[in-house]
């Protein structure tokens, strides 16, 4: 049985690795809940005497809970404080997703605000590892797998081509586009896939036809 969320307890601090806490929870599916001292230790990890810092070179607003500790990774793997959201303003937050390193861009490209997902696509930070996780994950907003799809950058990996055609999410038009590039035997996963349009699955099944039919000549 599907449990109903995970749970992560303790520091947060950096040797505690809880971005791979999250990315776990995410790849299962299931909301992850965090419990952990809001005084000191979220401060220590997240901000610098009122700001974080990354290589002592970007600043960004202090994330922080006020709500006697308990803070927590919703649906989408964002964190939040119970009620409140994220500490500060909007614009802080769109900055701390387009400055922010790669543990803030895992947070807020979920972020149920469309905005601040874009920014956190579009982020110059993101890189090809990061832009093929976010490719095969079908619970990412539709605009952000469009941003993805759309860069020639990122499409030219065969990996991230692979996953747009897999992934749900991915406009028809973009995933047709790139499926005369896959191999054969990736095409006849996407043929036995579920949850894929059926317009793409049809394709792919006029793909193999034509590509057998050219191996028989």
């Amino acid at each position: 049985m599907k449990p109903s969320y995970l749970a992560f307890l303790g520091r947060i601090a950096p040797e505690k690795r809880i971005d791979r806490a999250i990315r776990i929870a995410e790849q299962c599916g299931i909301t992850l809940k965090v419990a952990a001292n809001s005084t000191g230790t979220i401060d220590a990890y997240f901000s610098n005497g009122g700001a974080v810092s990354i290589d002592g070179a970007l600043q960004f607003n202090t994330l922080s809970n006020s709500n006697g500790g308990l803070i927590s990774v919703n649906d989408n793997g964002v964190l939040r404080a119970p009620g409140n959201g994220f500490a500060g303003s909007m614009a802080g937050i769109i900055r701390l997703a387009t400055l922010g390193n790669a543990f803030h861009r895992a947070a807020l490209v979920r972020d149920p605000i469309k905005i601040v997902q874009i920014a956190a696509i579009k982020s110059p930070g993101v890189t090809e590892f990061e832009a093929a996780n976010y490719a095969r994950n079908p619970t990412l907003g539709e605009d952000v797998i469009r941003h993805i799809a759309n860069r020639r950058e990122w499409t030219k990996l065969y990996g991230i081509k692979f996953a747009l055609c897999r992934n749900p999410k991915t406009p028809i038009t973009d995933a047709m586009r790139m499926l005369p590039f896959l191999r054969d035997k990736d095409i006849e996963r996407l043929i036995k896939s579920k949850g894929i349009a059926s317009a793409v699955v049809a394709q792919a099944r006029k793909l193999m036809m034509q590509r057998r039919g050219g191996a028989k000549k």
